[in-house]
């Protein structure tokens, strides 16, 4: 019964390790996403507030200085003021020296408007390149938050129900290996007991023994004498008789 017992119990453990392995071996076979899904595992998203910081510098890093074509206005309305009254107030020579003070104003007024709007646009640029490096930070967060991490949770629960599975197999091997041999020897054991019932051969029962005997042998020329009168054996010497 209880070698039976202990196949039974074997039987089951090695049959729950197979299927443990089993599922393991269909988990392994899952994409990251595919088990991100199935545990429903909560992504990692980089904070908006950074988001809108960047995109705000990138905007600014694509469009011109501010109040850069307001100030080109002003300077071709400055120029066409300086030659209307230039026209006005002097002729010949004079209104020629004063048609070409006004172009060279709005040229230098440019160039300082050129040079300035650079200025702006090189800071904005690098600004945004310094934005989209500090987001570095973000990007690897993300990246081992949601495919490092997930890929190493994975992994560790299938290693965790292969060795969960192995442990089941050895364990159900052994209890059958023990049942089995607990059941030889008990076959074995009834075995011989039918065979030496059926062969009908009884322990031998050892002959009484003589008080003499069980105290020793006699002496040479000594024996044991049957007495009647007392219902005893009696040591005599064998020529007295």
């Amino acid at each position: 019964m209880a070698a039976a017992t202990g196949m039974g119990a074997g039987l089951g453990n090695m049959l729950s390790g197979l299927m443990t392995n089993r599922q393991a071996k269909k988990l392994s076979e899952l994409s990251t996403d595919e088990w991100k899904q199935r545990r429903d595992f909560q992504e990692y998203e980089t904070p908006q507030a950074y988001k809108d910081y960047r995109d705000l510098l990138g905007l600014k890093a694509r469009q011109e200085m501010p109040g850069a074509q307001a100030m080109r206005e002003d300077i071709a309305q400055t120029q066409a003021a300086t030659l209307s009254g230039t026209r006005q107030l002097a002729q010949g020579a004079e209104g020629m020296a004063g048609v070409l003070a006004a172009a060279q104003n709005r040229k230098s007024a440019l160039r300082q408007l050129g040079i300035a709007a650079s200025q702006y646009q090189a800071q904005a640029e690098q600004n945004y390149i310094n934005a989209v490096g500090q987001g570095a930070q973000y990007e690897d967060r993300a990246y081992e938050y949601n495919q490092w991490l997930p890929w190493q949770m994975k992994q560790d629960e299938v290693m965790g129900m292969r060795n969960y599975g192995n442990q089941l197999t050895t364990q159900g091997w052994d209890q059958m290996m023990g049942a089995s041999t607990q059941g030889a020897n008990l076959f074995a054991q009834q075995e011989w007991y039918n065979n030496m019932m059926g062969q009908g051969q009884q322990p031998t029962p050892s002959a009484p023994q003589t008080p003499a005997l069980q105290m020793g042998a006699p002496p040479m020329g000594w024996g044991q004498v049957y007495n009647p009168m007392t219902g005893q054996y009696e040591t005599k010497s064998w020529f007295s008789q």
